[in-house]
């Protein structure tokens, strides 16, 4: 393997991100009004209805919307309603908040802080990204073959306060026309499959945060068992 210079961003750019990627569990009356809560929850579902990132949410979406419709239906009794029915309207609140909670808790440890995972369940971050300044680029890259015929397994060592990084790879040798193509993972880790056996390609990672700039790895070959 045959490194290569890097590409793109001065390191004089660096510096690291200062937040944490979490989601908000802020569902009181003073942040979400009676209805407002109700509208809230039907988007939440409608974002992980299908996503692909969560398949298996806790609670499942069906128990939350049926706790959803139990607060919903609260509403409506409460217009004309007894102090009764304004104390059940209070506890179908409290239950569907703790379903939320519970989601939130499933949906943070199924994205591993990635903030594009997190934004696309439909609940609000906690902390809004500070842009302070690019990520340093990647260090440890490392590119072997695969177990199989035409794939590449890449890593590199963690990026502290990364989203996700950018694996990238084009075919050998690499010029001012080469076109990378890229393959974004959450993980550190990626694995490039249905290369053309007994070809060589350069490869090269990024790890990204909120900013658009990318500091590239310096770009490493090698041929395709």
């Amino acid at each position: 393997m045959v490194p290569r210079h890097p590409i793109d961003v001065s390191e004089s750019l660096i510096h690291p991100l200062m937040f944490k990627n979490e989601l908000s569990r802020n569902f009181s009356p003073a942040k979400f009004k009676q209805t407002e809560l109700n509208v809230f929850c039907k988007s939440i579902i409608q974002a992980m209805d299908g996503n692909v990132h969560f398949p298996n949410p806790v609670p499942s979406l069906e128990q939350l919307q049926k706790l959803q419709l139990n607060y919903q239906q609260s509403l409506v009794d409460t217009i004309d309603g007894t102090r009764f029915d304004t104390a059940v309207k209070r506890n179908c609140r409290e239950k569907l908040v703790d379903g939320l909670r519970a989601l939130a808790n499933y949906v943070e440890a199924e994205s591993d802080g990635n903030l594009e995972v997190l934004a696309s369940s439909g609940f609000n971050l906690k902390y809004k990204p500070r842009r302070i300044g690019v990520l340093p680029g990647a260090k440890g890259f490392n590119v072997r073959p695969g177990s199989n015929p035409g794939v590449i397994e890449l890593s590199c060592q963690v990026v502290p306060k990364a989203s996700f990084y950018l694996f990238a790879y084009t075919e050998s040798p690499v010029s001012g026309q080469s076109v990378w193509i890229t393959v974004t993972s959450s993980k550190r880790k990626a694995r490039i499959e249905g290369l053309q056996s007994g070809k060589r390609y350069a490869f090269r990672v990024a790890a990204c945060g909120t900013r658009p700039e990318r500091v590239w790895s310096p770009s490493l070959e090698s041929y395709v068992l």
